[in-house]
Order: structure tokens, then sequence, then C-alpha cells
């Protein structure tokens, strides 16, 4: 059996920012808040209705918020 190494290619470069590697257009970068922002809403949705029942129906309480 004959043992083949691979050379590295001279001519491959690694990708830079300048040819779009890893550099989200701005849709992609509103979907993803949106998801983050609606994760964090539904995880939490419970807690801030709570907070706005709390301060706005029972003032007098308010800095338990």
């Amino acid at each position: 059996m004959s043992e083949t190494t691979a050379e590295p290619n001279p001519s491959a470069e690694p990708p830079t920012s300048d040819d779009g590697w890893l550099v989200p257009t701005p849709v992609a970068a509103g979907i993803a808040a949106a998801a983050i922002l609606g994760t964090f809403w539904f995880a939490f949705r419970d807690f801030f209705d709570l907070q706005v029942h709390y301060a706005t129906k029972e003032a007098a309480d308010w800095g338990h918020t």
C-alpha cells in the first residue's frame, strides 16, 4: 500500500468578510431578532402581564412590581 498525503493548496485562501462569509443580510438579522424577541415574550408573557396588572390596578403597591 502506498501512502498519499494531501498537500495544502497554496492558492486557496481563507474566506474573508469581503465575500459575505457568515455576514447575515438585514432580512436574516431581522428574522433572528424577531425570533429571539418572540421567544422571550412567549417565555415571560405571564410575568409581564402580572406586572402591568399590579402597576395599574394595585398602584398602592407599585414599588414591589
